[in-house]
């Protein structure tokens, strides 16, 4: 989407010459994560991380269980 030829960059700076681009934090965040996979560490904690994110994706009773327990905590919190 951000490509200099034919992305929406290029569109908005066909209409706004002036315009600047950059990217979101979380494209931001991506770039970082593709960066740090060389090490390890990062490789590991973010499988980790993909594998709770899909066991809540695909089970609603989890994400349901997932949802009652930070209002919980939240209330607990306080």
């Amino acid at each position: 989407m951000s490509g200099k030829q034919k992305g929406i960059q290029a569109h908005i700076q066909a209409i706004v010459p002036r315009a600047v681009y950059t990217h979101c934090k979380v494209h931001w965040l991506n770039l970082a994560i593709i960066h740090a996979s060389n090490w390890m560490h990062a490789k590991n904690m973010m499988a980790t991380v993909l594998t709770i994110a899909f066991a809540f994706d695909y089970s609603a009773k989890r994400l349901l269980r997932f949802y009652e327990n930070l209002e919980t905590d939240a209330v607990g919190a306080e």
